[in-house]
Formats: structure tokens, C-alpha cells, sequence
């Protein structure tokens, strides 16, 4: 079975495209998904990140004020790696584990840092949604309307350069037109790697 790292910067159509191949029946695990499961309200990690973050993170009810950690994350660069040095290894061992659980001809991880994380060792393959930097900066602020411009291109600064990401790419899904072409970029893929 092949291990599909799925990678890209943020608003370039991961969660999409991962949608075109969950539909053609791939296994698919997400990072995020697991992030959000350890920071739950009743999650294993949620004290430890507001141990780390500070109370001000927390809602009413008691979960995660994620806009306001995101805001943050993106401004502060060693809490970021504080939270990153929490959050990833046991993320890592989840897709490891998921990874020899499945069959099938491939399966998909898909995990926004796995470049800048260095887990390029525990996938077979690299697919990189990448689209231009404009479209990108247009869905980030279409996906969180409070966001300014000045915010949007912080957040863009924080992560590695496309041209960086597309460094280590086996693949690439050029996603900067309609969900059609994306959907027939991803059934060419689908078509090549139930082939090998």
C-alpha cells in the first residue's frame, strides 16, 4: 500500500481535494481531525495547551477559542513551537498507527506541516495542493472575513514558501480554477496510483 502524504499552504484546497479522493473511496486521516480531537473539551491535551496559552484561550463553554489561537500562533512564533513540540508526536504516532491499519492500493494523510514538521520518512509519496499566492490570500479572507489584509499576509509568512513545498513534491494538484478541474486532477492521480 502506498503512504500519501497530502501537504499544501493554507486556503489552497487540501480539505477539497481530499473530499474528490474520500469519494472515490480512499482512506483518508487528517491531522487537523486529530488536533482538534486532543484539544477537545474532554481531550488529553486541552489543559496542557491552555497550561501553555493561557486561560484567555478558553470560551465560555469550556473548548478552545480557535480564532483567537490562531490569531495568536500566527503573531507568536515560540508559542507556536511550544505547541507544535506538544501537539505532533502524538499526532505522528495516530497516522503511523492509522497507516497500518489500512488496505487497499493507497492511502491519504493529510498533513499541512509535514514538511516543515520532517515527516517525510514516514509517507511514500508527496501530493502538494498548491495554488497561486492572490487566490490563496482571496479564500484565507473569504474563509475568516475579520481577517485584514496585514493578518492574511502574516499568516501566509509563517509558512514555508510554495516554491519550498513544491521542492519536495512528488505530485502536484494545481488548484486555482473550478471544483471540476480539481476533481479531474485528482482521478488522474486516483487512476495512477491504483496502478502501481
Amino acid at each position: 500500500m502506498i503512504r500519501i502524504g497530502m501537504t499544501g499552504g493554507i486556503a489552497c484546497g487540501k480539505s477539497q481535494a481530499a473530499q474528490c479522493f474520500e469519494e472515490r473511496g480512499v482512506p483518508i486521516i487528517d491531522a487537523d481531525d486529530i488536533v482538534r480531537e486532543l484539544t477537545a473539551p474532554d481531550g488529553p491535551l486541552l489543559g496542557e495547551v491552555v497550561e501553555r496559552a493561557g486561560p484567555e484561550i478558553l470560551q465560555d463553554d469550556g473548548s478552545l477559542n480557535r480564532a483567537l489561537l490562531r490569531t495568536r500562533l500566527f503573531r507568536d512564533a515560540a508559542l507556536r513551537q511550544d505547541l507544535e513540540s506538544l501537539l505532533h508526536p502524538p499526532v505522528r504516532t495516530a497516522i503511523r498507527t492509522w497507516f497500518t491499519q489500512q488496505k487497499g492500493s493507497y492511502a491519504i494523510a493529510v498533513v499541512p506541516l509535514l514538511i516543515e514538521a520532517g515527516w517525510l520518512d514516514d509517507v511514500d509519496r508527496i501530493l502538494v495542493v498548491n495554488c497561486p499566492e492572490n487566490l490563496q490570500r482571496a479564500r484565507l479572507q473569504e474563509r475568516f472575513p475579520k481577517m485584514d489584509n496585514k493578518q492574511a499576509d502574516a499568516v501566509l509568512a509563517a509558512q514555508l514558501s510554495a516554491a519550498e513545498r513544491l521542492r519536495h513534491a512528488d505530485d502536484v494538484i494545481e488548484n486555482a480554477a473550478s471544483m471540476d478541474a480539481l476533481d479531474r486532477a485528482v482521478d488522474a492521480l486516483h487512476q495512477q496510483y491504483m496502478a502501481a
